[in-house]
């Protein structure tokens, strides 16, 4: 698991690096389990710790207090208006209600990755497999991949 994390923290860091457009603040993940508290998600929020540790960027673990998607929702709407966010790393315990909030944070130029739990692919910088192969898989950046590009409106 430890790896796996690392692998995707790794990643989104080295996306996020080259993008351009940085402030002087640190790389800055908000890493969201389905619910705090748990063992499974204590190991992936020590797993994540190490490896911002490593990467010398900035995490924030913060997550519902029980399995509640609203309480999920709300809070990825805070992380995204704040504007203190590069990357949002989410485990959904709704994936289609969670998707307008991981769409909104795309369309606000953050990358978002999901584990654990997959949400509908249009809302996803890139998902990366745990213990199965995804239904649908979306390459992780395309080579002219640029965050601040708005995505277009499928009407």
């Amino acid at each position: 698991m430890r790896r796996f994390l690392s692998l995707a923290l790794l990643l989104v860091f080295c996306a996020g690096v080259g993008c351009g457009g940085r402030t002087s603040r640190p790389f800055t993940v908000g890493f969201m389990p389905k619910l705090v508290g748990i063992p499974y998600f204590n190991a992936c929020k020590r797993g994540a710790e190490e490896a911002a540790t490593e990467l010398t960027i900035k995490l924030v673990y913060n997550g519902p207090r029980a399995a509640d998607s609203n309480e999920q929702t709300n809070l990825l709407d805070q992380w995204v208006a704040s504007g203190s966010y590069d990357c949002l790393c989410v485990a959904c315990n709704d994936p289609d209600l969670v998707a307008n909030s991981l769409r909104n944070a795309r369309k606000n130029g953050l990358l978002v990755v999901t584990f654990d739990a997959d949400s509908p692919a249009i809302s996803l910088s890139t998902w990366p497999p745990t213990m199965r192969w995804p239904r649908r898989w979306s390459m992780p950046w395309p080579r002219n991949w640029d965050p601040n590009q708005k995505e277009k409106s499928a009407s």
